[in-house]
């Protein structure tokens, strides 16, 4: 799921799901910098659009915090996200 994260993080973002939106691309980079991998290009890109729609969108100190949660979640916590 790791690549396809930042893809539905822009959907999320996209569709008004910002919390979710964030928590998926904190999850989605926390876990590219543990496991030091880099994103795809196409992967890149989603996670830049993601990030620039999210920054408009949400309170910086807000944004921070949903970042943080999704850096903290497990995968099948990720997963669950996905699902919902």
């Amino acid at each position: 799921m790791g690549g396809s994260v930042p893809n539905f993080g822009l959907r999320l973002a996209k569709s008004g799901l910002h919390a979710a939106a964030a928590r998926a691309i904190g999850w989605n980079e926390a876990t590219v910098r543990r496991k030091a991998v880099r994103r795809q290009f196409n992967e890149q890109r989603a996670y830049e659009s993601a990030m620039t729609t999210l920054c408009a969108k949400v309170p910086a100190a807000e944004l921070d915090r949903l970042l943080a949660e999704g850096a903290a979640m497990s995968e099948d916590e990720m997963y669950a996200l996905a699902v919902q």
